[in-house]
């Protein structure tokens, strides 16, 4: 055997060795970024458990998992956002419990402010956070569409499929935040429409219970109460479906 040939040999093991070696790192990347994202899954159903009860203050986070290049632009990208909205949602939760609003018109309030005069407060106090709740969350999709827009990964194929995914995914994020807001905005109404059920009609509490004169207005009275919780509900699955979907972002 030549110089020649054992030179192309030794040229060909090394490009099979270096082709070996690259495959078997980018396996590896892969690997880690899947479970990164069995990691962000994780937290999204911890995140529902914990917000079940809605005075609870949700306390979770997210395993850190060394990645880079493309993919650890994405894990930051998603790692932000998951722990803005979690900041989000426990700053207006914090709001709502110093406002009392989870205890409006339960029959230990009611005999705190049976004249309905602080309860009538506090529903304008809300009403003004969510206001500041909606303006809040419209300057979090502006600046996550800042932070996207300058996402560049290491091809302008890769670049181009992430930022198609994004926009399909920012469509559908914005729909469900919406969707969240308006169910927020539903249970703000059904809380307005027992304050006026309460003033308009006669009421006691009789052995720590709610009474009515009228007992169909008490029959009214818990469907709202009732109603409140099943909204609740399904702003949490909501809640869900919207973090689980920075999970499409590098499909």
């Amino acid at each position: 055997m030549n110089k020649s040939t054992n030179l192309f040999l030794i040229t060909s093991l090394f490009g099979i060795a270096i082709l070996v070696g690259v495959g078997v790192y980018l396996y590896q990347v892969r690997q880690s970024f899947q479970e990164f994202e069995s990691h962000f899954q994780h937290s999204v159903s911890l995140f529902k458990k914990q917000a079940v009860n809605p005075s609870t203050i949700i306390d979770l986070q997210i395993k850190e998992v060394e990645l880079s290049g493309d993919y650890e632009r994405i894990e930051h990208l998603m790692t932000k956002y998951f722990k803005r909205s979690l900041s989000f949602e426990n700053r207006y939760r914090e709001k709502k419990n110093q406002l009392k609003l989870n205890e409006l018109f339960t029959v230990a309030y009611l005999q705190q402010d049976p004249t309905l005069i602080q309860a009538e407060v506090t529903l304008n106090q809300v009403d003004l956070l969510f206001v500041e709740m909606y303006r809040e969350k419209s300057e979090m999709f502006d600046q996550l569409l800042i932070d996207a827009n300058q996402i560049e990964l290491s091809t302008h194929n890769k670049t181009n499929h992430f930022h198609q995914n994004f926009d399909q995914f920012f469509t559908q994020y914005v729909k469900t935040q919406e969707q969240i807001l308006n169910l927020e905005k539903k249970n703000l109404a059904v809380r307005r429409e027992m304050l006026r059920l309460l003033k308009e009609n006669a009421w006691t509490i009789e052995n720590g219970q709610l009474q009515f004169e009228d007992p169909a207005k008490l029959s009214q009275f818990q469907a709202m109460q009732k109603g409140i919780q099943q909204t609740h509900a399904q702003k949490i699955a909501m809640q869900e479906r919207a973090l689980a979907l920075f999970l499409t972002l590098y499909s």
